[in-house]
């Protein structure tokens, strides 16, 4: 991994998203949850999405509805889950 790309990495990943990740996973526990993390104004945005697995206790799958708003919201850089 590059400097540059580390650099990236670490303002995609601050407090803030760590933050809402945590919220995310704690509010959809004890399944699993999932979201997207997108640039929006050069700065990083947590998207939760809808766990559309079929067994959501061991998977995810984020459907392509949210997939779309994320990518309509900002640019796609990173994707979470919980497990």
């Amino acid at each position: 991994i590059s400097r540059s790309q580390e650099k990236n990495l670490v303002i995609l990943l601050n407090k803030v998203t760590r933050r809402k990740i945590k919220e995310h996973s704690e509010k959809d526990y004890p399944n699993e949850c999932c979201g997207l993390i997108v640039e929006r104004n050069r700065k990083p945005a947590v998207v939760e999405c809808l766990n559309s697995a079929n067994d959501k206790l061991n998977n995810f799958k984020i459907s392509s509805i949210d997939y779309l708003r994320a990518s309509e919201y900002g640019e796609i850089k990173a994707l979470y889950h919980s497990h």
